[in-house]
């Protein structure tokens, strides 16, 4: 990845229901086969988008849509990112960054909508085996120290704050 692309890396929430519909589009490429934009799971989250929406969030480069994290309720349904940005920890920082959206908006549990990339979802602490999942601390103060501590490496989802790249193009982990 190249220097002046990495300054410009963002996470951030969807903002609208079309650009819903722009990332599941761009999340669905990725796939083997292809997830059409048609596809009956863009009408669950179309429909969830008003309650779930903390839960929507997309990944920019130079402003243009290059991967997401969609869910709701305490599912993460898609995840994805263009092959080009792979291997430099982006992707292990959507998931972290999904994962403080959801702990905030009251998930205890995260499951998996996908069985897709299994041992990337070990090594970042899911369990499971015919369906993945992770438990995260049960409210308390230490939970409420830790969770600040990770919005504010998370940044603001709301306007999509630089994700930081050290040199040889990784990206560091939330943790």
């Amino acid at each position: 990845m190249e220097s002046d692309h990495s300054s410009a890396l963002k996470i951030r929430r969807v903002r609208s229901v079309e650009e819903l519909r722009d990332v599941f589009e761009v999340l669905g490429r990725l796939f083997t086969p292809r997830i059409e934009r048609d596809d009956r799971r863009i009408d669950d989250l179309v429909r969830r988008y008003p309650i779930d929406r903390p839960l929507m969030l997309l990944v920019e480069s130079s402003d243009r849509i290059i991967g997401g994290a969609l869910g709701f309720s305490s599912t993460l349904r898609i995840i994805g990112l263009d092959p080009k940005f792979r291997g430099l920890g982006l992707g292990r920082r959507l998931l972290q960054t999904f994962e403080v959206a959801a702990m905030r908006h009251g998930v205890r549990e995260l499951s998996l909508g996908a069985e897709e990339a299994k041992g990337f979802y070990l090594r970042l602490g899911y369990k499971g085996k015919s369906s993945m999942h992770k438990q995260f601390p049960l409210p308390g103060r230490v939970a409420e120290l830790r969770l600040r501590k990770l919005e504010q490496l998370a940044g603001d989802l709301e306007s999509g704050g630089a994700v930081p790249v050290e040199d040889g193009g990784r990206v560091p982990s939330l943790v």
